[in-house]
C-alpha cells in the first residue's frame, strides 16, 4: 500500500490544517483525523483500517467527497462508496489554504483514486 504511504506522508503538512472525517452511508462516523492527530503512522493506520473495512459498509448511491470552508462546499465529488468531509477549520491559516488550494485538491486525488478503485 505504497500509494496510501505516500499520500499520508504528502498530506503531513496539512494534518494541523484540515480534518478529514470518513463516514457510512448514514453520517456515522468510521474514522477521523487532522487537527488532532499529529503522528502519521497513527493517521495511516486509522486510514488503512477504514480502507479495509469499506467492503462491510452498506453500499448506497449518492456518496461524496466534500471540502467545506464553514458551511460552503469547496469541492464536492461523488463516490459510489462512502462520505469523505474535509473540514477547514475557521480559525487556522485561512491565507495559506487558499494559496495552496490546488495542491491540498491534487493531494486529495489519490485518496479519491484509492476509494473509488475499492468500489470497482
Amino acid at each position: 500500500m505504497a500509494s496510501l504511504q505516500q499520500y499520508v506522508e504528502n498530506c503531513g503538512r496539512w494534518l494541523d490544517a484540515v480534518t478529514l472525517i470518513i463516514s457510512d452511508n448514514n453520517g456515522v462516523e468510521i474514522a477521523s483525523w487532522g487537527d488532532k492527530i499529529e503522528d502519521l503512522q497513527l493517521a495511516c493506520a486509522i486510514f488503512q483500517s477504514s480502507v479495509d473495512n469499506l467492503g462491510k459498509l452498506t453500499i448506497g448511491k449518492g456518496k461524496s467527497l466534500t471540502l467545506r470552508f464553514g458551511s460552503k462546499i469547496l469541492i464536492q465529488q461523488n463516490l459510489n462508496s462512502i462520505y469523505a468531509t474535509v473540514v477547514l477549520p475557521v480559525d487556522g491559516s485561512i491565507g495559506k489554504v487558499f494559496t495552496n488550494f490546488e495542491k491540498l485538491e491534487k493531494d486529495l486525488k489519490p485518496l479519491i483514486d484509492l476509494i473509488s478503485s475499492r468500489e470497482n
